[in-house]
């Protein structure tokens, strides 16, 4: 990539530069040039003439824009190689369809069913391990209290 000079941008920011569409490209690529462009506007900022009548300015602008002639080529281009396949109300078809389809067989149905019987069996299973070992602590808390008092009236 060729890169312009100081005087280069100098000329271009006046009026003199003869390749002002190479440069008006280049400004879009090159975050270098870009740069030295804002540095000698910044430093052409006293000698560039000055905008008295800003809406004056806008319009003006403005009509030139609208005169330009509007060429819609990016889009057509993108739309003429977008495939039918890549189309998101095409992903959204099917989505709703096999969304459909699933509530329709009474799968959704089959699976609460076995995640509400895992659920049951899971809480069974924690059931089952807490009160355990309580039971078993009871039960020989309760089995040693016979013995304790036959010790004590001299029983065998």
């Amino acid at each position: 990539m060729t890169h312009y000079t100081l005087n280069q941008w100098q000329a271009y920011i006046q009026g003199d530069e003869l390749d002002r569409a190479s440069m008006d490209n280049h400004l879009l690529e090159c975050d270098a040039c870009m740069e030295i462009y804002v540095i000698v506007l910044e430093e052409l900022n006293e000698i560039l003439p000055q905008i008295t009548n800003i809406k004056a300015f806008s319009d003006k602008v403005f009509t030139e824009i609208k005169s330009l002639p509007y060429k819609n080529t990016i889009t057509q281009q993108a739309q003429s190689n977008k495939r039918w396949y890549t189309n998101t109300f095409f992903h959204y078809t099917i989505a709703a369809s096999l969304t459909i389809l699933l509530v329709g067989s009474g799968i959704f149905d089959q699976m609460f069913e076995r995640v509400s019987q895992i659920s049951q069996q899971t809480e069974q299973a924690q059931k089952s391990m807490v009160s355990d070992p309580l039971t078993n602590k009871a039960g020989q808390w309760l089995d040693a209290i016979p013995a304790k008092h036959a010790k004590k009236e001299g029983k065998p």
